[in-house]
């Protein structure tokens, strides 16, 4: 619907793992689309590493590596571009409150601070996965935006997706965040 004005993806990035160095596996997409008013929207989509053990190494470590990552791509996109549109999105296969997400975030008290998107579905649910194994819901799937890009947010308009079948799809519920012009 709008043009892709740059395509800067990251897909070679690498961090430490004890004596290892390991990929971040599904890398950072990392496109600008043109908005109507000429302004750019940064949009960075992630998969975090799975909460499933491996044997390379401890699952979380490594989720926490890909989050590091993932806060210096938006730390240098902001270096260069103090008032960027940024939205970071995604499976983050992490709760709210673990380090890979407060690592995303930032400090509320730094320019570059992400905030969390936290929508709801009709009924005011937060979850978007579901592990029927444990039946346990969570909520794994985030949006997070830079200060820039809140007077765009379009609260009224962002959901969580919420139908009996979403799982025929996806153990995921879709997320939307809807975006309009500033005031």
């Amino acid at each position: 619907r709008f043009p892709t004005v740059s395509r800067q993806s990251q897909t070679d990035l690498r961090y430490e793992l004890g004596e290892s160095l390991m990929p971040f596996q599904r890398g950072i997409l990392d496109v600008g689309v043109e908005l109507p008013d000429k302004s750019v929207l940064r949009c960075l989509g992630v998969h975090l590493k799975s909460k499933r053990e491996v044997p390379e190494g401890d699952q979380a470590l490594m989720r926490r590596n890909e989050a590091r990552l993932l806060r210096k791509r938006i730390d240098a996109i902001q270096e260069t571009e103090p008032d960027a549109q940024i939205l970071a999105y995604g499976d983050f296969n992490e709760h709210r409150n673990e380090p890979p997400i407060r690592e995303i975030l930032g400090s509320r008290a730094s320019p570059g601070y992400m905030a969390d998107a936290l929508i709801r579905d009709i009924d005011g649910e937060v979850w978007t996965h579901f592990w029927d194994s444990a039946d346990v819901y969570s909520r794994f799937d985030y949006f997070f935006f830079s200060r820039s890009l809140l007077q765009r947010i379009d609260w009224k308009k962002s959901f969580v997706y919420k139908r009996r079948d979403f799982d025929e799809a996806s153990d995921h519920r879709p997320i939307v965040l809807s975006l309009g012009p500033t005031e």
